[in-house]
């Protein structure tokens, strides 16, 4: 009876021992099938937080603009630039424009579009930085727009007349400037836009920031002294103020995409231009001051 009590207990042990090896492996097993399975799972995607720099709108529209950017001096003298917009109030900034920025007899200057101070915009006043990109030094903002210049040579009264660009004094301390450019003055402006005549010869301009020659499509009637080209290019938000050159050494200005304005298909073909084109305006020609 002994040795049968014995016997039984042996025999209950050796049962739980593989019980346990049982489930040991099945564990194993289950692991390895889990394994598996994560190695084949294609890699999560990653979701841009807010707070993240790529994240951002402002920031996809810097890439943009130095996606285009050329490190050959198109024009000499002329530096292509980003401009910021700053409140006073809230701090928030975002990409304003683009520019030009020279050494003129009145000392450092920049040409931009007018309308990156438009009331339309938020209809406060804000503080405009300036970033250089030639040379491209990093995210540097070393200077700031410090006001209005008086340019009677190239746009009389320009502030007043409608003309979409402007003349800054450029310095280390920015002022505050009041937004000035209103929807009225873009609806008469795009009147005179849209008043198009064609080239008798063709012309090409270059754009100073990225270097590529653009066709001009024809040009509108002179507003004191300037005169609106429209050219085969598709621009995007950022790109206003743009400066574009010409082999004559004339100086433009991109106001921006030209929605206004429709050529048919048969009239792109003849001109040997891609159906559906996009067009854009620019206004010239300046010299420097």
């Amino acid at each position: 009876m002994k040795n049968q009590k014995a016997r039984g207990r042996h025999e209950l042990k050796q049962e739980r021992q593989f019980r346990k090896m049982v489930i040991v492996m099945l564990l194993v097993v289950v692991a390895i099938c889990v394994g598996y399975w994560l190695m084949n799972q294609p890699a999560p995607t990653k979701t841009a937080k807010a707070s993240e720099p790529f994240a951002t709108s402002e920031n996809q529209l810097e890439k943009y603009i130095l996606a285009k950017l050329t490190t050959n001096d198109v024009s000499p003298g002329s530096t292509p630039v980003i401009i910021y917009r700053f409140s006073p109030e809230s701090g928030d900034g975002s990409v304003a424009g683009s520019g030009t920025l020279f050494e003129g007899s009145n000392g450092l200057q920049l040409f931009t579009s007018a309308h990156i101070f438009s009331i339309e915009n938020n209809g406060a006043t804000n503080i405009y930085a300036i970033r250089k990109l030639r040379p491209l030094e990093g995210h540097s903002i070393d200077y700031g727009i410090e006001g209005f210049m008086p340019d009677d040579v190239n746009i009389p009264g320009y502030r007043d007349t409608g003309v979409d660009a402007v003349l800054c004094k450029v310095g280390p301390r920015p002022q505050p400037i009041a937004s000035f450019y209103t929807k009225e003055r873009e609806k008469a402006e795009e009147k005179r836009v849209i008043e198009l005549v064609p080239l008798k010869e063709a012309k090409i301009i270059q754009s100073n920031l990225s270097g590529e020659y653009v066709p001009v499509v024809g040009w509108s009637a002179p507003s004191n002294g300037l005169t609106y080209l429209v050219i085969l290019y598709d621009s995007r938000p950022g790109e206003s103020g743009t400066l574009f050159v010409d082999k004559n050494g004339g100086r433009y200005i991109l106001k921006g995409q030209n929605e206004s304005l429709v050529i048919t298909p048969e009239a792109e073909k003849q001109m040997g231009y891609p159906l559906h084109s996009s067009y854009a305006t620019v206004i010239g020609s300046f010299r420097k001051q």
